[in-house]
């Protein structure tokens, strides 16, 4: 089972931001649902992405090798909606 873009794109945000809060508020999600995504998403890959503490989020070595991954991924899953939205 893959795991989902939007999940992700949430991982993403939150790397970027160092912070799950305002990855969620970015995201236009509950900070309870990003966490829930963040946990099903280190299910999906059995290894910890991000070590939270009251002063946000820093990744793990995994997190780190997941992050650029991630990223390559949200750019090609645009770049085919765009391709796909010209065909329309």
């Amino acid at each position: 089972m893959l795991p989902d873009i939007d999940s992700l794109a949430l991982f993403v945000r939150a790397a970027e931001l160092r912070s799950l809060t305002k990855a969620a508020e970015a995201s236009h999600i509950g900070l309870a649902a990003a966490s829930r995504r963040m946990a099903l998403l280190e299910h999906r890959f059995k290894t910890p992405l991000l070590e939270r503490s009251s002063k946000g989020v820093e990744l793990t070595p995994a997190g780190a090798s997941l992050l650029p991954h991630a990223k390559t991924l949200l750019v090609e899953i645009n770049q085919m909606q765009a391709e796909m939205r010209d065909h329309a």
